[in-house]
């Protein structure tokens, strides 16, 4: 679980460096945009691999189940529960969204090439804003 966190991490890094810098050149196109998104998705994903869900093992391995479940009880609906419960679901509802944005791109450039080259910069800022915004509140409403 370690390993593919701290994998995880450094691949997703290399993804967000290689799009920063093609951004920087200007040879981005609109996919390097939504992979260098999605590596911000998973690097979430890859942060409470390797941070958070160890440190949950190890704690619950050292407690009887009789503890386990009166911990649970009292943690079950604490504030911190929430947040780890939103950030787990964050990073894995982000991921999905953004694939399936980039699926939606990929069709749209099959279907209607010569439109899908009049597409704007804008219109790429609104759907990653709108991917990131969405996927925040579909976070927070499954984990109530």
């Amino acid at each position: 679980m370690v390993i593919f966190g701290f994998l995880e991490l450094v691949g997703n890094s290399l993804v967000m460096l290689v799009g920063v810098k093609r951004w920087k050149q200007e040879k981005a196109s609109r996919l390097d945009f939504y992979k260098t998104s999605l590596a911000v998705a998973d690097a979430i994903a890859g942060f409470q691999a390797l941070f958070v869900m160890p440190y949950n093992v190890i704690w619950s391995m050292n407690l009887t189940p009789i503890k386990l479940g009166a911990r649970w009880f009292e943690l079950k609906q604490s504030p911190e529960a929430f947040m780890g419960g939103l950030f787990l679901l964050f990073g894995a509802i982000s991921s999905v969204f953004h694939l399936l944005c980039m699926g939606t791109e990929m069709a749209y450039a099959l279907i209607k090439p010569l439109q899908y080259r009049r597409l704007s910069r804008k219109s790429l800022y609104t759907s990653l804003l709108l991917l990131w915004i969405l996927s925040i509140f579909a976070s927070a409403g499954i984990g109530k």
